[in-house]
């Protein structure tokens, strides 16, 4: 699914249950890729208290010779998980309800409802499909962001309202990482 649009999807959940969204596209103030990708994190911190702040990975400007490249969502939120004052980093999958322990296309796939880096999972990585990274970028950032933010979760994006469910409850189906 395209990350705009998924983003606009889980904007206008959100706006149903009059809860404020700020939305920030990367590809709007942020230039290059990795973590350490150039772009002022400060915009973050200016968002009115009871405002959900949402960004995502976006195609941005690169400097020469690349013209542009893919900035991961994984990547970014492990720099403003560092940077910021956050208290959800929440991962949108487009295909899975959270971390499973082996590719959902396989027999008996199983949600890890929770996660540490102790626990090992069965994958592939497609580069083709998948320039940023996969699932063990994914798992890797996450475990990284959860040194410094207590609620990570991997969760399916298709379900909008688990979203506002963790938020309101602090519970959802989903995977919850721990660092």
């Amino acid at each position: 699914m395209d990350m705009r649009k998924l983003n606009s999807i889980v904007r206008d959940v959100f706006e149903s249950q009059n809860i404020n969204v700020s939305a920030h596209p990367p590809s709007i103030w942020a230039t290059g890729t990795g973590p350490s990708f150039a772009g002022d994190l400060s915009r973050f911190e200016s968002i009115p208290q009871n405002t959900v702040a949402m960004t995502f990975g976006d195609v941005v400007d690169c400097p020469p010779p690349d013209q542009f490249g893919i900035l991961s969502g994984d990547d970014l939120m492990v720099r403003m998980a560092s940077e910021l004052n956050i208290t959800h980093a929440i991962f949108l999958l487009g295909d899975t309800e959270g971390l499973l322990d082996r590719p959902p296309d396989q027999p008996g796939a199983e949600l890890i409802t929770l996660w540490t880096p102790e626990r090992k999972i069965a994958g592939k990585h497609d580069s083709a499909q998948d320039v940023t990274g996969g699932i063990f970028l994914k798992i890797a950032s996450a475990s990284a962001i959860s040194k410094h933010v207590e609620n990570v979760w991997l969760i399916d994006g298709r379900q909008p309202q688990r979203v506002l469910q963790l938020i309101r409850t602090g519970k959802t189906r989903g995977t919850r990482v721990i660092g």
